[in-house]
């Protein structure tokens, strides 16, 4: 069921338990990231010639 935790267990002993993640603190921004990149390379979009196939 969705939000619940579930625990894994080998041989009858529990060794993981998953929760949920706590929702943000606060809504997300558009735009909080601008000016944090400092570098994109010239060939960022470009797709590699083994991919030619694909696309």
């Amino acid at each position: 069921m969705l939000g619940e935790e579930v625990i894994i267990a080998k041989d009858n002993t529990p060794v993981l338990k998953l929760v949920p993640l706590n929702k943000p603190r606060k809504p997300r921004k558009p735009g909080s990231g601008k000016g944090q990149i400092l570098y994109v390379a010239p060939d960022f979009d470009v797709t590699p010639a083994s991919f030619k196939g694909y696309v």
